[in-house]
């Protein structure tokens, strides 16, 4: 893949505050790149943040887990913690409200997990002593 391919996606990925419709192409294209990028990705940590929110926010969820899941693991001297956990205690609220609370529960026993020290663990582990209870 060219460097101008590279590049191009990246500004497509990086749109700030995008409407439906352009996550819906954000969606598309990050598919496609994540499929075909050679020899592999190549975005700053903050493009990935804003897509995950981006995602979550209109309602891909398990594109915006995916990306959470390989932000977490990356990011190796917690400079994004607050954020992702953040991001994880938005999606473990989302599926709560769909009362999916397997998927919930896992969400939220992850950022336990991955982020303890956290504000939105301490949140998290609130949640998750509600849903045992219910």
């Amino acid at each position: 893949m060219s460097e101008e391919y590279h590049h191009i996606v990246e500004k497509i990925l990086s749109f700030k505050d995008p409407s439906k419709a352009t996550v819906i192409v954000m969606n598309y294209v990050f598919k496609h790149y994540t499929r075909k990028a050679q020899p592999s990705i190549r975005f700053e940590f903050e493009v990935f943040i804003g897509l995950l929110k981006s995602f979550r926010k209109y309602g891909y969820n398990d594109e915006a887990i995916q990306i959470l899941k390989v932000l977490t693991k990356y990011d190796l001297h917690g400079k994004f913690s607050e954020i992702l956990a953040h991001e994880q205690l938005l999606l473990a609220r989302h599926y709560l409200l769909k009362n999916d609370k397997l998927h919930a529960d896992r969400l939220l026993s992850t950022l336990i997990e991955a982020f303890p020290h956290t504000e939105s663990a301490i949140q998290a582990k609130n949640r998750l002593e509600n849903i045992s209870l219910r």
